[in-house]
């Protein structure tokens, strides 16, 4: 992103003196290093910073050699040493930014980079370089008041124009005001592909698809071999539901740019779930597994929910268990997994397991009346008809007219032998949802529960009429219903 800065440490100079000397012995790793003489350098280095630690000019030839040689952490931890001797150096500042930044610590990016400024406040690198590590922060403020600032000094500036747009786009709703800059990008210089890019970006995320593809169209004539382009256009076409076109556009991105991890996956997950809304689990499996085999710590929960689905709707559902523990491992904050997690576990009669993820989705998201639904239904199959009771009940109080949670009730009320309440609470579902399907099951049961064969037996060829599974799940009512007694 940003371009290396100037290394201190060519510009060290000592007086001459006896051969054991810490000057000399400077002079001499100098030498070595700009000799390009490395290994006999750091050795040396290493040896004066071990037993002269207060010479500062080691420590800074020592991030340079360690910086030249791309060894970001031992950088890092040079600069900053040499900094507690020399506080005030403003390229020592710019090399730690840089350093930090290589070894992902944005914070400290930040306070080195705010250093920078402190000492050059019209450094514009320094604060389009903020701008960008803001960005990456998600600290939408700051970004925005850098890359104004940069507007303000060069008002012809098109990285500034297209920084505001991107932070527009990833973190608000302003997706007309980035339209306008990126605009005002593009009337700058027709030929900007990034400008074109945020443009189509800003168009697709206000549903102008159309008008997306044409910015993208222009952008690819431009740089046909661009992947991020045939990435977007991938995503505008599935928006359009046009999924022959989104996986052909998907394929060319993979093509031209098939190295780094996160873009590949990424559009294999894209390709996994439109295979999954085209209810294709088996194709779907294949490219969500190819994205986990991609980078083993992708920690996108997409992915473990999807391809967790996935495995669920072709009856693997050992491997959905598997693949959902290892996302609630990588993310155990997040209550969509636990609750996929538990579906898996209903699936495999693990239901005590089922329950405690159910438990802790809700922990983690109180409202999650899914989750709610969910855990009644479980609490049903182990005849925990009282905390059942109260799970579907909890969410009735804030959903009143909920068929699921009634449907449950009813189910209950069959299970506590409360034949009356389980026939009124399915009619109640008939009333409010006359099609849902569970509900029809709950109606069959509470008929059968109150000797009622005929009129359950007339819902079920019902059902059977127009469709034959569901005609067969209804006729396990039958063959499987008794109450207890």
């Amino acid at each position: 992103m940003n371009k290396k800065p100037n290394k201190p440490g060519s510009h060290l100079h000592f007086a001459s003196s006896a051969d054991n000397s810490p000057e000399a012995l400077m002079q001499q790793a100098i030498a070595a290093l700009e000799n390009g003489k490395l290994e006999v350098a750091e050795e040396q280095l290493v040896r004066i910073a071990r037993d002269f630690p207060d010479i500062w000019q080691v420590h800074q030839a020592l991030a340079s050699l360690y910086a030249e040689q791309e060894r970001w952490d031992e950088a890092f931890a040079s600069i900053k040493t040499f900094l507690t001797h020399q506080p005030d150096d403003i390229m020592a500042y710019r090399l730690l930014t840089f350093a930090a930044e290589q070894i992902g610590d944005y914070d400290e990016a930040l306070r080195a980079v705010d250093e920078v400024l402190k000492r050059e406040p019209d450094d514009l690198d320094a604060y389009f370089i903020r701008a960008e590590f803001s960005t990456s922060a998600g600290n939408v403020e700051q970004a925005l008041a850098d890359f104004q600032h940069i507007l303000t000094v060069d008002p012809d500036s098109i990285d500034a124009r297209t920084g505001i747009a991107r932070v527009l786009l990833l973190f608000t709703d302003r997706q007309q005001e980035a339209e306008t800059i990126a605009r005002e990008a593009v009337r700058l210089d027709e030929k900007d592909v990034p400008a074109r890019i945020f443009l189509g970006q800003a168009l697709a995320m206000q549903t102008r698809y159309d008008d997306a593809l044409t910015e993208y169209r222009v952008a690819l004539k431009l740089d046909p071999k661009n992947a991020v382009i045939h990435y977007q256009m991938g995503s505008v076409y599935e928006e359009l539901a046009d999924l022959t076109a989104a996986k052909k556009a998907y394929d060319a991105a993979l093509r031209l740019n098939p190295e780094p991890a996160e873009f590949h996956r990424d559009i294999l997950l894209h390709d996994g779930q439109m295979f999954l809304d085209q209810e294709n689990p088996v194709t779907a499996i294949e490219y969500l597994e190819r994205a986990l085999e991609v980078d083993v710590e992708f920690e996108n929960p997409e992915l473990f929910l999807d391809l967790g689905d996935a495995y669920l709707q072709v009856g693997r559902v050992g491997e959905a268990c598997e693949v959902l523990e290892s996302g609630v491992d990588l993310d155990p904050e997040n209550p969509d997994l636990h609750l996929q997690l538990a579906v898996a576990y209903r699936a495999s009669d693990k239901l005590a397991n089922a329950v405690t993820a159910l438990r802790q989705a809700i922990e983690l998201d109180p409202d999650f009346m899914e989750a709610y639904g969910e855990l009644g239904f479980v609490l049903l199959g182990l005849e925990r008809y009282k905390e059942a009771r109260e799970a579907f009940r909890h969410i009735l109080t804030a959903e009143p007219l909920n068929v699921q949670a009634l449907s449950g009730l009813a189910m209950v009320a069959i299970g506590q032998q409360k034949p009356d309440e389980a026939l009124k609470l399915a009619r109640k579902v008939e009333e409010i949802e006359p099609a849902f399907i569970f509900g029809r099951y709950a109606l069959i049961a509470a008929l059968l529960a109150n000797n009622d064969r005929p009129a359950a037996d007339a819902i079920y060829q019902e059902l059977a009429a127009k469709d034959p599974e569901l005609g067969e799940r209804a006729q396990l009512l039958f063959s499987s219903f008794s109450p207890k007694e």
